[in-house]
């Protein structure tokens, strides 16, 4: 969810609230004994945007730069099991905490009524300001065409 306020003409704040997770599933085998490993993670965002409008083609067409600066707070809960002497053996972990992302790129807006637009955009940069502590899991970097999947951003906008 956002709410915008149109700083002038070519230049909106933007902030946003959501929602997400994931959810990884893993088996591996180590010494002859198979580890399953079943993690889920919730995360609450918060996001600050600043959007301008570099060229407005046809007056229908707004082509715009982004930037942002993302806070999310999350939960994950990983759960391992194996097969011992005794039987299962199962260790839970919880961990939370929060990171900082920083975020820019480009895309543009479409008119499909008087009150409602659509957008989409492209992120081209994405850091975790927070350390590289999950740089291979954030965006899926180094994956090809999913990485440039989770890089995209469309949505419907209702003007009040």
């Amino acid at each position: 969810m956002n709410s915008s306020y149109q700083l002038s003409e070519r230049a909106s704040l933007r902030l946003g609230l959501g929602l997400g997770g994931d959810r990884d599933r893993l088996t591996e085998q180590i010494k002859g004994v198979d580890y399953k490993h079943d993690s889920r993670t919730i995360a609450i965002v918060s996001s600050l945007s600043l959007y301008h409008t570099f060229l407005n083609l046809y007056r229908k067409l707004p082509i715009y730069g982004t930037v942002s600066v993302v806070p999310a707070y999350g939960f994950t809960n990983l759960q391992t099991t194996h097969d011992g002497a005794d039987g299962p053996i199962v260790h839970t972990v919880k961990e939370n905490g929060l990171n900082m992302f920083a975020m820019a790129g480009a895309g543009f807006n479409y008119q499909i009524s008087n009150r409602l637009y659509g957008n989409m955009s492209y992120f081209f940069f994405k850091k975790n300001l927070s350390g590289m502590n999950s740089s291979h899991y954030d965006w899926d970097q180094g994956y090809g065409l999913r990485s440039i999947t989770k890089s995209f951003e469309l949505g419907v906008n209702f003007k009040l």
